[in-house]
């Protein structure tokens, strides 16, 4: 009986593997090399924290993370207990955004807006969405994008909710090993205020923040969040001549504003929007012309593209 289970499951997730891979094949890019190097790239950076995770000591739960990818963090009860998780996630937009189609979608996505080699692109990661910030720095690597990156580590439940496997642990240790090849310049709480404040540990926050500052990234803790979006805003400026695109994964405060603005999921090439005290990223970005991909809605983006969608 045991070895018939095992022998149903293997057959399961053949079946989801190959309607994951089956998008490849319907439609040619003229830059569909790109794509294809880009899709492989992120199943080597997903097997990399998956082994790495293991090593860590944590288990992947197969219950939530049927395919075993190490990307699937804890469900809600974490959320009432000291730890960096924000909000109720979605689990079946979760499992959808491991597809490694995402790093192929991402470099239609720029290739759409004509992006060439050292570009400027600068981008608002959270721990929400674990494997759409792999797609996004694969696919810039593969176009030889220049990535401006800020990363805010709260995540909602099923993200990169463990405290000690964070979305910048994984970023980090891809770039150590040479998977990915930018990573983040600034690191911040996330969450209410982008200060963590569903989490009232102070001690343990500190440790967090101590942590991530020993991994050699910058963090930023600023007490208002309308100042924390314009200091993120100018950062991304200051730091490159002319910025080609803005990609924000996540509905983390510093993109989304402090009323939680939203947006179309995707790519938003113009928009008219209305800039006030409390104004997200998003909203910026779009107010100087320049076009921004929303990454919000995993399951709604795979729809869009026809890609595999999880329990659909």
């Amino acid at each position: 009986m045991k070895a018939s289970r095992l022998m149903m499951f293997a057959l399961l997730l053949g079946i989801v593997y190959t309607g994951i891979y089956a998008t490849r094949t319907e439609t040619q890019t003229p830059y569909y090399a790109l794509q294809i190097e880009a899709a492989e790239r992120m199943e080597a950076a997903m097997d990399a924290i998956k082994t790495e995770r293991i090593a860590r000591g944590w288990d992947i739960d197969s219950t939530l993370d049927p395919l075993e990818t190490g990307l699937i963090g804890d469900d809600f009860p974490r959320f009432f207990e000291p730890s960096i998780t924000t909000t109720l996630g979605v689990i079946e937009s979760k499992r959808t955004s491991t597809n490694p189609d995402f790093a192929a979608l991402m470099v239609r996505y720029f290739k759409t807006l004509r992006l060439n080699e050292g570009d400027a692109v600068a981008m608002n990661f959270s721990g929400s969405f674990p494997a759409l910030n792999i797609a996004t720095l694969v696919a810039a690597d593969v176009m030889g994008l220049n990535a401006t990156i800020s990363t805010s580590i709260g995540a909602s439940s099923f993200g990169a909710n463990n405290p000690d496997f964070t979305a910048i642990d994984m970023e980090h240790h891809l770039y150590e090993i040479g998977l990915i090849e930018q990573k983040s310049r600034l690191v911040s709480f996330g969450g209410e205020n982008d200060q963590l404040l569903e989490t009232e540990d102070d001690a343990f926050k500190a440790a967090l923040r101590d942590r991530i500052i020993a991994l050699g990234y910058t963090f930023i803790d600023e007490n208002s969040l309308p100042e924390n979006i314009q200091n993120r805003y100018r950062y991304y400026h200051d730091d490159a001549i002319q910025i080609r695109a803005f990609v924000n994964i996540g509905g983390n405060r510093l993109a989304m504003g402090e009323h939680l603005s939203g947006h179309p999921n995707g790519l938003i090439r113009r928009m008219s929007v209305s800039i006030v005290n409390g104004s997200g990223l998003i909203e910026r970005f779009l107010r100087d012309d320049i076009p921004v991909i929303h990454l919000i809605n995993a399951r709604d983006l795979a729809r869009q593209f026809s890609m595999a969608i999880d329990q659909e």
